[in-house]
């Protein structure tokens, strides 16, 4: 007769779908860094290791919880002269009195627009960043503080209208590494109305009026059009009056000039799951050629001051700017997703190309990024300080809803783990060593400099800490009744399936730690 332990499987949790209300969500993020500065002063490496937590639950009936955080800890110091950087992306409270009518109260990260690399009608991303980790547009938007708010929303099959209205909490932004930062989001009073109405199964446009305390209203605009069924236009407008940058630049009263930003772009998507964006981009704030030829010509205090407040209210600098970006889902391989993209700036001739690999697992991601920054002396991008910069970024689940019960998962990426769980018969551990680390590991020799790979063996040290972190987290949960169903207990690599783990480990009727596949299995001595 079969035993009963022999006929037993893993349960497999699953991945948390979103907008699922009542579940938590905690992601490790740990990653290491190469760059060249301009200057040629030699290349130099970063490490980072980043938290994201979010809760989303359904408190009572009709009544919603959001909190979403973010924390990056830098090996080096930050301009503010810090290691960590705290981002409260999220914290409100929902009521939804009628299943068409919400009201949302607190911190709300309201992201406005259709395009992909410039949003002009995206009012409330001024001083929200606190720290960007990555050049792709959508992770800066997710990653950045939201707004103190009332918001009312009225929703119907075909359209929505809301509005919303911000108080003013604060004078100036805050560069403590923990600060609630209201003075950053909530610097002035502001109120925006919106209101969008699906045409037909192709057109859904989208009207805007925001106010801000002082100053002129603005109107904008976003419409999507399909224009065939792999062919997507999105365009975007926003005009009205405003000081001019002169004004904002040196705090000088002036008349106030009216100003269009804009940004129009066409998304073609293939069978294969290619898809590729073409954007182009316009913003009358900024000085024309003549102007910032002057600009970049004159003091450099006064080009460093502009940069900051440009990059501040994530503005275009100049007036006219080209983006590309492609994206490649199962590229020649499941599970493996390629990233390309491209700014270029038609004034100064100065652009950004950014490339990432990622490769997912059930609870884990691991992608490589390259960035290279070109162009003259103050371009737009040939005044940033590195030329090039590698990175290399695991991502890892670390805490699951499944089965009405939460579960820490493993940090696939980092270590072989002990296998436990109250469906799992006690005192049985096993650990297996999985069969992709020395293909990864050539990988990555081959895909970055010696330099890069010895910063990364040095950083598992790093991590190391933060996976201890990690197992005191595990300790904890268990005391206050939270299932633990993957622990790891060692620093080193943890990959494999099922029928593997089978193979050397159950149907061998063997527990303990398999170091070459089965070959020379080390036994275990546990408690009967």
């Amino acid at each position: 007769m079969t035993p009963t332990w022999r006929r037993w499987r893993w349960p497999t949790p699953r991945p948390m779908k979103k907008g699922k209300a009542g579940d938590w969500q905690v992601a490790l993020e740990a990653a290491g860094v190469v760059a060249e500065p301009r200057d040629g002063s030699g290349s130099y490496s970063d490490r980072r290791a980043t938290v994201d937590l979010r809760f989303d639950k359904v408190v009572a009936p009709g009544w919603r919880v959001v909190l979403a955080n973010r924390l990056d800890v830098f090996g080096r110091r930050t301009e503010a002269g810090h290691h960590a950087v705290n981002t409260l992306k999220e914290a409100s409270i929902s009521w939804q009195n009628t299943p068409n009518t919400i009201v949302d109260l607190g911190r709300i990260n309201v992201r406005q627009g259709v395009a992909t690399g410039y949003n002009p009608t995206d009012y409330f991303k001024r001083n929200a960043v606190r720290a960007i980790t990555s050049a792709d547009p959508d992770t800066v938007r997710k990653n950045r503080l939201g707004t103190v708010m009332l918001r009312g929303q009225v929703l119907w099959d075909s359209g929505s209208l809301s509005a919303l209205y911000s108080p003013k909490l604060g004078d100036r932004p805050s560069g403590a590494p923990f600060a609630f930062d209201a003075g950053a989001t909530n610097g002035s009073e502001r109120w925006l109305v919106s209101a969008s109405q699906k045409f037909g199964a192709r057109i859904t446009p989208q009207w805007l009026l925001f106010k801000e305390e002082g100053r002129s209203p603005q109107l904008g605009m976003n419409l999507s059009a399909l224009l065939s069924d792999a062919a997507v236009l999105n365009l975007e407008w926003s005009g009205g009056r405003a000081p001019t940058w002169e004004a904002e630049l040196f705090g000088v009263a002036g008349p106030a000039r009216y100003a269009n930003k804009a940004a129009a772009g066409v998304t073609y998507t293939t069978r294969s799951k290619l898809s590729l964006t073409l954007e182009a981009e316009y913003n009358g704030w900024a000085p024309d050629r003549a102007g910032w030829d002057a600009l970049r010509a004159g003091s450099l205090v006064d080009y460093s001051r502009y940069r900051t407040l440009m990059r501040d209210r994530l503005d275009l600098p100049t007036r006219r700017a080209l983006f590309f970006y492609g994206s490649w889902q199962d590229a020649g391989l499941r599970h493996l997703d390629l990233t390309l993209m491209r700014r270029h700036n038609l004034d100064d001739r100065s652009g950004l190309a950014w490339l990432e690999g990622r490769y997912h697992w059930t609870h884990a991601d691991l992608a490589l990024q390259f960035q290279y920054n070109g162009g003259r002396e103050r371009s737009e991008y040939g005044v940033l300080p590195d030329r090039r910069r590698w990175q290399l970024v695991s991502t890892f689940l670390l805490l699951t809803r499944w089965r009405g019960a939460y579960h820490l998962q493993p940090l696939s990426f980092l270590s072989a783990g002990i296998r436990s769980g109250p469906s799992k018969p006690p005192g049985r551990p096993s650990l297996h060593r999985g069969r992709l680390a020395a293909p990864i590991a050539r990988a990555a020799r081959l895909s970055v400099s010696s330099g890069f790979f010895r910063e990364l063996a040095d950083g598992r040290a790093f991590l190391g800490g933060i996976f201890h972190v990690g197992q005191r987290a595990c300790h904890l949960a268990r005391r206050v009744g939270v299932e633990t169903r993957h622990i790891g207990w060692r620093l080193g690599w943890r990959f494999g399936s099922l029928p593997h783990r089978e193979r050397i480990g159950l149907r061998r009727r063997r527990y303990g730690i398999d170091r070459d596949h089965g070959t020379r299995p080390l036994r275990l001595r546990t408690p009967r």
